[in-house]
């Protein structure tokens, strides 16, 4: 999933998914920072979940992220895994500012994020699926370009 991104996205990705992102919480339990304490909003620990989709602070950069790709953006496996959320997701990261000491721009470009949803295409027909709403759920286990038999 990660083999077309550019290492420094690749990388911070594979820390989103595992809960060892350079976010306080972790940090904190490294002993890297003096508190798990969120600095943009410094009302709870700033956890993944909390940074993608709870911190009252990004909310307006939320907003465009939640708009940009509907209802599966709600979902942390949607956000980290879903190969054609991951230009949002960058760009959401991008906006907040909360790794451009540490990393620089995050921000996809736009043939990098293009040439990656097209290299996945089918890998992730599970998740396509189940984004569909229930009336389109048809062929449920079975694989992308394949008959049901009805």
């Amino acid at each position: 999933m990660t083999d077309s991104l550019p290492h420094k996205q690749a990388s911070l990705l594979i820390q989103l998914r595992t809960g060892h992102a350079p976010l306080n919480k972790h940090l904190f339990n490294t002993k890297n920072a003096d508190s798990p304490i969120c600095p943009a909003c410094e009302d709870t620990h700033e956890t993944v979940h909390h940074f993608l989709l709870s911190c009252p602070v990004y909310e307006p950069h939320r907003r465009q992220l939640f708009y940009t790709l509907n209802r599966g953006s709600r979902s942390l496996q949607t956000l980290l895994s879903h190969p054609k959320a991951t230009k949002s997701l960058f760009k959401y990261i991008s906006k907040t500012g909360r790794f451009k000491n540490t990393l620089g721009d995050l921000e996809l470009p736009d043939h990098l994020a293009s040439r990656r949803n097209e290299n996945n295409s089918g890998r992730n027909w599970v998740l396509d699926l189940l984004n569909r709403p229930l009336a389109r759920r048809r062929g449920i286990g079975v694989a992308p370009g394949r008959k049901t038999e009805n």
